[in-house]
């Protein structure tokens, strides 16, 4: 029998311990895996967000806690538009409001003009007209989820729009909400006078991170460009304190999972000392009774991580059938991701297994026949 048969063999012989440990420990794994989607899906949402459309960066106010939050007001966005080496620079204004049964349903104000410029593509209707109070775009994804069409009416927060056309830009987050005129919008949610994000191109001649640097210094401690993700966590402290939880959870369930192995492998040891110990009369050296039982352990832990890959992806899917996260997650498989969950579990396996793998190799003989 070979040796990786042996290690098979001897997990088969406790199959309902190992297996509540594998469970717990693919647990871990498939909340790393899990929140990993979701937290590279957010971030590629929000760095597409970041250069909608034509837009080589964005503008946030500085000390806003999430882009949702940020307050700009409009006087700002013509001083920067007669900024030098400014082509275009556009206000757009965003809120989340209820819709069916979506109470984060994304409402995003622009003039008619800009729309081309923030990157909608209309494939159906037309636009609305910049002193419209009641019509309104869906994005493809909201459309689709929401069963509507154009020309149809729906009520959004308790106010009734018609929805005049669908588009599509790409980006999860605008796909699954909706444009209305940046004036309606802002009268609705009392907001006259303001913007939440600027979306500036630059003209050809001009550098970008030159244009970017200008207007930090024009406006200190007051605005902030964003052309990145990376960047944009100076001003997304939201989404560090998401990452950060991610990691707390997901810590925590593989802290579970390590406590369980170490657990088993120990019962294991002191189940088969008397054999632990014929197998050193027998000519077996400490290394392999080491060998032996840290196999056992990665073993555990090499199936966990199939169990939580294949969990985590399953749980994800799951909660994209739910209409409000069609338009707010995007799934972002990568290799990396998989390799650091896959890595996470080994490291349990062989934290967990140190130490009984340690005992095991420190039985004689001549003590494990005396073991009753």
């Amino acid at each position: 029998m070979s040796f990786g048969m042996l290690i098979l063999k001897n997990l088969w012989r406790q199959k309902i311990r190992n297996l509540l440990t594998l469970l717990g420990v693919s647990l871990g794994v498939a909340t790393i895996l899990a929140l990993g989607l979701v937290m590279n899906g957010f971030e590629q949402s929000l760095g597409a967000t970041l250069r909608s459309g034509q837009a080589d960066f964005s503008i946030v106010n500085a000390q806003a806690p999430a882009i949702l939050f940020s307050v700009i007001e409009e006087s700002k966005l013509t001083e920067i538009r007669d900024l030098t080496g400014v082509e275009r620079a556009v206000g757009v204004l965003f809120t989340l409001a209820r819709f069916q049964t979506n109470p984060y349903f994304v409402l995003i104000g622009v003039h008619p003009e800009d729309l081309l410029f923030v990157g909608v593509r209309l494939i159906e209707g037309r636009a609305f007209p910049p002193d419209s109070e009641d019509e309104i775009l869906f994005g493809k994804t909201a459309a689709l989820s929401a069963k509507v069409r154009a020309g149809e009416r729906v009520t959004i927060s308790g106010r009734s729009f018609r929805i005049v056309g669908i588009y599509e830009t790409g980006n999860v987050w605008e796909d699954g909400g909706a444009f209305l005129a940046l004036r309606t919008l802002q009268a609705w949610q009392r907001r006259q006078g303001e913007v939440a994000g600027i979306l500036v191109k630059v003209t050809p001649e001009a550098s970008v991170e030159a244009v970017a640097r200008e207007i930090e210094r024009r406006y200190p401690n007051e605005l902030v460009t964003m052309r990145s993700v990376e960047e944009s966590q100076r001003v997304v402290r939201s989404l560090g304190i998401m990452r950060a939880v991610s990691w707390a959870v997901s810590l925590l369930a593989l802290l579970i999972g390590g406590i369980g192995v170490l657990n088993t492998m120990i019962m294991a040891v002191y189940e088969r000392t008397r054999e632990i110990g014929i197998l050193r009369a027998v000519g077996w050296r400490r290394w392999r009774i080491l060998n032996l039982i840290l196999g056992e352990s990665l073993a555990i832990a090499l199936l966990a991580a199939g169990v939580g890959f294949a969990a985590g992806v399953l749980a994800v899917n799951g909660l994209l059938l739910l209409p409000w996260a069609k338009g707010l997650i995007a799934l972002a498989y990568s290799l990396p991701l998989f390799l650091q969950a896959l890595g996470i579990a080994l490291g349990v396996g062989l934290a967990g297994g140190l130490y009984p793998a340690w005992r095991a190799s420190r039985i004689t003989p001549t003590a494990a026949l005396r073991y009753e």
